[in-house]
């Protein structure tokens, strides 16, 4: 049972964290006091405060909910999110549409939470994507095992056991496919970017003409088009830009 000095510590964290005018030598010597208390638990939750990210879910069902969360773990099933009125939920990953981030003002990442086939061709548990490229009928994403931020303030993925970190194609019946690792070649990526997209020949012979690059996800995601034919060189627009939204109404308020 919580003590009434520890309740106060707590209560006093909090306000800290909510106040980034705070000093840094003031936060510090909060992490001392906690960290001399004969229970980890409220380091525990200083350390959960200060390591959330700015944060947007939007739902399956158009429900939009604004706050602080981690970045994802690579196969969570659930997370929890602090709202901006400081009522904590908690988040089914099946049910979310999209999970974005922000920092500094900026839209950081933006990850969909998707089964997918991984190399070999076998079946996978849904893992957290972040989508590098968004279209009307594609997305293409990179799967890692971590993410954090560099010194730049952008997102960097950490690779799996195996020093890899996937490159995951999503085409309009949500499931991903493995498509090759980062750090290959063009031409390797070129070459599993044409298999998947196969039903859009005018794409595949702008990719292979090297009219568009293998790299510029987003170029791809916008250009793809499912069963035109060749000889009609026209595209689709961007339907559902990667476009920084943390202000939005939620359905039934601000939360």
């Amino acid at each position: 049972m919580m003590t009434v000095n520890k309740l106060k510590i707590i209560r006093f964290m909090k306000e800290l964290v909510k106040r980034l005018s705070v000093p840094i030598a003031e936060m510090g010597a909060c992490m001392v006091v906690a960290c001399l208390l004969p229970s980890c638990s409220v380091a525990s939750l200083f350390h959960e405060e200060i390591g959330k990210e700015e944060a947007m879910v939007l739902m399956a069902d158009s429900t939009r909910y604004v706050g602080k969360t981690f970045l994802p773990d690579f196969q969570g099933k659930s997370f929890r999110l602090v709202t901006d009125e400081g009522k904590r939920v908690k988040i089914k990953s099946g049910e979310v549409e999209q999970l974005r981030f922000r920092r500094d003002g900026k839209q950081s990442g933006v990850f969909v939470y998707v089964p997918y086939v991984a190399r070999g061709g076998k079946e996978s548990k849904p893992g957290w994507v972040n989508c590098q490229g968004v279209g009307r009928h594609l997305k293409i994403g990179l799967l890692a095992f971590d993410w954090q931020f560099n010194r730049k303030g952008e997102l960097a993925p950490m690779s799996f056991a195996d020093g890899d970190v996937y490159i995951i194609g999503i085409k309009e019946d949500g499931k991903g496919q493995f498509l090759s690792t980062l750090g290959r070649t063009k031409a390797v990526v070129r070459k599993a970017l044409c298999k998947l997209l196969a039903d859009d020949p005018v794409l595949c012979g702008q990719i292979e003409d090297k009219e568009v690059d293998a790299f510029d996800f987003q170029e791809i995601c916008n250009r793809y088009t499912p069963g035109r034919e060749q000889g009609h060189g026209s595209y689709e627009v961007m339907a559902v830009p990667l476009l920084d939204g943390m202000d939005e109404t939620e359905k039934g308020g601000n939360v």
